[in-house]
This record gives structure tokens, sequence and C-alpha cells, in this order.
């Protein structure tokens, strides 16, 4: 039966192109270092590491450390993780891979510009970058570089005092109800049995003694 399709033209046709076909395909497969009949294992992106990792800290308020981590963002869009450390610096901090690049004193920072940071302070990060970029594995620049916006909101005084109001309210009708049980309730039972707790009994006026 095979030589019989095989004898028409069109039959043989098909069966030299599937079997090109599946030639090419294994000879790809060997090219990528993958054994025919085995799938290629996905690349897990969490593996990839950021060429250098920048804490921001001491930053004066939120629109300032917000641009400048956009500035950052905006030279290397891969290889950069940016996070905020929030505890209190009289001195805005820029660390790069656990390295102190470079400290300035809130006074010190410019008003000309968003970010705060002189030309000659922009200059020095993008360097150093720079220098890390050339020195980093290839796998540095497919990480997509992540900024860190988590600046909390502040708080609001007036939803604080309304909250404790609140809680103040509640715990003095739970006294006022503790207090009614404990206070009028016995009150009502010794009027009613008397000291004693039974019923007094009832004497007719018009009863003769």
């Amino acid at each position: 039966f095979l030589e019989e399709i095989k004898e028409h033209p069109a039959a043989s046709f098909l069966i030299l192109r599937i079997s090109w076909m599946s030639s090419r395909a294994n000879a790809d497969a060997a090219s990528e270092g993958v054994r025919p009949g085995e799938e290629e294992t996905p690349r897990d992106d969490s593996e990839l590491k950021p060429a250098a990792e920048i804490v921001i800290k001491g930053f004066p308020d939120k629109e300032m450390v917000y641009e400048l981590q956009n500035m950052i963002l905006s030279w290397f869009p891969t290889g950069i993780r940016l996070k905020l450390d929030f505890a209190p610096a009289k001195s805005l901090q820029v660390t790069i891979n656990g390295k102190l690049l470079f400290t300035k004193k809130i006074s010190a920072l410019t008003e000309d510009d968003p970010t705060g940071l002189w030309p000659t302070d922009k200059a020095k990060i993008r360097g150093e970058l720079k220098i890390i970029f050339e020195q980093a594995v290839v796998s540095a620049g497919e990480f997509p570089s992540v900024g860190d916006f988590s600046f909390p909101e502040p708080v609001d005084p007036h939803a604080t005092r309304d909250r404790v109001v609140a809680v103040l309210s509640v715990l003095f009708l739970i006294f006022a109800f503790y207090a009614s049980i404990v206070f009028l309730i016995p009150s009502m039972f010794e009027v009613t049995f008397g000291k004693g707790g039974r019923r007094r009994p009832t004497v007719p006026d018009n009863e003769e003694l």
C-alpha cells in the first residue's frame, strides 16, 4: 500500500516535504541546545538580578525623591533597582550596591531642579552607574529597572482624632451599661423582695387585727 502511495507524484512530494520539515526542526533544536522531542525550559525572570541596587535616604519630600527616581530610570531602563530608606537623616544619601556614593545636606540642595541635585551630583551618579554596567554580567541588562514609589501617605490628624473620639464613646457606653446592671438591678430587687429576698406578704387594709 505504501509503495503505491509513493508511486503517486503528489504523495511523493508530500512525503519529501514532511521529511524535510522534520529534519529542519531537529537541526534548529540542536543549534539551540535542545534535543529533539524536548521542550525548551522557559526562562524564569525572577532569577534575573539588577546590576545596581540604589538606596536613597534622607530625602526631604515625596515629589523630590520621585523626580530623582524617574531621572535614574530614564537613564537606565534596565539593570536598576531603587529602594527608599525612610529612616530619619539630616542629609540626602545615595548608596549604590552598598557603597555610599555621596551625601549632601538638605540645605545644600538646589531649588532650580526638581530632583534637588546639582549637575555635578547627577554626573557623579550617572558615571558610577556606567562603570557598574560595563562590569556587569549580560543578564543584568535584561532586568527591567524598577523604582520604589511606596511613599506613605500623610496621616490626617482629623481622622485620627475622630477615631479616638469614637473609641472613647464606645467605652463610655459599655461602662454606663455595666454600671446600670451593677447598681440599678440590685436596688430594684431589694425594693420588690426586701433584703431577705422574699416577697413581703400583702395585708388588706380592712383586715381585723
